[in-house]
């Protein structure tokens, strides 16, 4: 029941709304052009970064860097990683195409597995924008809105979306519960059975690592999304209005893991054979490996804070976005973490308990009451135009 548009916008941004046609609803799923062009920019700018995927969770050299091509150029985004409209210098006398790599911020030019590995993450990122936007009509969020009068477009916007604060609870709820379908129908769509997940570059297919480096690319790829357009949220002032970092991150590790562990149990999963016990221990291996790939994502976001004038300065968070501390710093934080994630404890050390793991059981708390009680009959709305893949 989905009608895709890509709109021209230069911003980042997706939404879903409901739009009516000959009095009839149809359900819009809308990419900006923005969205392409920041995560192009930001995949290929983290694959020249010398700690991305570079490194085994034992310590041993998986990649030795490449020359990396760093545009000189003048044809600049006005905020890198957000807007894509274009600052050109009094100079130039043409004009040049956003959709060209002069406009990008690093390309592995020189490197086929790099430029390989950008373009397989853009691409997963993309389908899991697409799985949570259409997660949020299956689950009946855009039909609950449009009976309550929440919001008079009845559209579900990624994209520094304000509402009263009353309702805030109930719409992280939804960004949550979006979240776990959008991943676990990526996993559904990549590691089920007959399925195979994606060709892997030539770096990464050592026998030993193949199971993890599968699993460790997708941590990568939809953690950056998440990154990135919790970036968009406070610039935008919207950030209250869904989970934190931290919980979204924990969300995504906790639902792969979940997912595939349980695809694996019922004889899915798209490899035959692997002892529960040895695939826990692969997927632990690949989430640690990924929370610290995500370290150097997090200086790229950060350090990347650009705009053309004070009217853009004023109008946008710049001082937050530059003190974002997205994944916390030292190893012994990660593990803890990392294990938090996997085996469902407390970290041990109250800091990191709350940031990762609060905010997180409250949201299951919402989840409960909010899908079996409140969303029951617009869930049913929803799937009189198809069946619920949820």
């Amino acid at each position: 029941p989905f009608y895709y548009r890509n709109s021209q916008d230069l911003t980042l941004g997706a939404s879903v709304y409901l739009e009516e046609i000959q009095k009839r609803l149809r359900t819009v799923v809308d990419f900006s052009v923005g969205t392409m062009l920041s995560l192009d920019d930001l995949f290929n700018r983290i694959c020249c970064n010398k700690h991305f995927i570079a490194f085994s969770i034992r310590g041993e050299t998986l990649w030795n860097g490449t020359d990396c091509f760093w545009p000189q150029t003048e044809i600049i985004p006005r905020l890198r990683y957000y807007d894509y409209n274009p600052i050109r210098n009094s100079n130039f006398n043409f004009f040049i195409s956003t959709d060209i790599g002069m406009f990008y911020s690093g390309i592995p030019i020189k490197d086929d597995d790099r430029m390989y590995l950008a373009s397989l993450m853009s691409f997963i990122a993309k389908f899991w924008i697409m799985f949570h936007e259409e997660s949020h009509y299956w689950h009946g969020h855009l039909h609950f809105a449009q009976e309550h009068r929440i919001n008079s477009l009845l559209r579900i916007s990624e994209n520094g979306m304000k509402i009263e604060q009353e309702i805030s609870d109930l719409y992280r709820t939804f960004e949550w519960q979006a979240d776990r379908n959008a991943t676990s129908s990526l996993v559904s769509l990549f590691f089920g059975k007959g399925n195979m997940p994606y060709e892997l570059p030539n770096y990464l297919k050592k026998e030993e690592l193949l199971l993890e480096s599968y699993f460790r690319i997708l941590f990568c790829a939809v953690g950056s999304l998440i990154m990135i357009f919790q970036k968009s949220n406070i610039l935008m002032g919207g950030s209250s209005y869904y989970p934190s970092t931290q919980t979204r991150l924990t969300s995504m590790f906790g639902i792969t893991i979940s997912s595939i562990i349980d695809i694996n149990r019922k004889g899915k999963l798209w490899v035959d054979g692997i002892d529960e016990q040895k695939l826990q221990e692969i997927l632990i291996n690949a989430e640690f490996s990924a929370l610290l790939d995500l370290m150097a994502v997090e200086d790229i976001i950060t350090d990347e804070v650009e705009y053309d004038n004070d009217k853009l300065k004023s109008n946008l968070d710049l001082n937050n976005v530059k003190n974002l501390n997205f994944i916390p710093n030292g190893i012994d934080e990660l593990a803890k973490v990392a294990q938090g994630i996997v085996m469902n404890l407390d970290s041990g050390e109250k800091k990191i308990n709350e940031i990762w793991f609060d905010e997180y059981r409250q949201l299951v708390g919402y989840h409960n009451y909010i899908y079996d009680e409140l969303l029951v009959n617009s869930r049913k709305k929803a799937e009189l135009n198809g069946n619920s893949p949820y």
